[in-house]
């Protein structure tokens, strides 16, 4: 398990990002439609720093997991919480992943479990528990619950006398601070 890495992420991180890029198309067209194309290069402007926006608060943030911990990276924040502090994973409300210290820690869209349907057609698989290599996947909040404690049972030995642990999360928050700034340059130029 030393060289194993998942990267994942829910369906509805997908969904929301392609809602915003076409919210960005459609702002667009309405612009060209009604003003005609005077304004069209400040509102393409704008619908970038939408998009650049939507990318950071949803397509960035994911549970990255490795033979050690597993770090929640939620959007404007990372927490690291080691195999050997992890003592409880809930999925019942929301994924919950609680730690030695008490503390309970959320990823951001990993939500509600719902129940499972004896009339729904499409079961799906659960995640593959690997030893080496790396799976880049989107998953539901009860496939992931199932992995991870799959993966609790030999994984503490390799972080042992680690904390957990949160640092901010750089990458993230410049690019929704870029996404922010081109939308108010944009929207200062058209307001001007």
């Amino acid at each position: 398990m030393e060289h194993m890495k998942y990267e994942l992420r829910a369906n509805a991180q997908y969904g929301m990002t392609i809602f915003f890029v076409v919210l960005a198309v459609v702002i667009l067209v309405a612009q060209v439609v009604g003003d005609g194309w005077h304004f069209a290069a400040l509102t393409a402007l704008f619908g970038v720093g939408m998009v650049v926006e939507a990318y950071a608060l949803f397509m960035m943030p994911s549970i990255r997991i490795d033979a050690a911990a597993i770090t929640l990276r939620n959007t404007y924040r990372d927490v690291r919480i080691p195999f050997s502090q992890l003592r409880v994973v809930e999925a019942r409300y929301g994924l919950t992943l609680t730690a030695a210290n008490g503390r309970s820690y959320h990823p951001r869209f990993f939500g509600g479990t719902t129940a499972r349907s004896p009339y729904r057609k499409h079961q799906p698989e659960p995640i593959p528990v690997i030893s080496d290599g790396e799976i880049s996947t989107t998953a539901r909040t009860r496939e992931v619950e199932v992995l991870i404690g799959k993966l609790m049972d030999g994984a503490g030995r390799q972080s042992a006398g680690q904390k957990v642990s949160w640092r901010v999360a750089w990458d993230r928050v410049s690019v929704s601070v870029a996404g922010f700034v081109v939308m108010a340059v944009a929207i200062m130029a058209l307001t001007a």
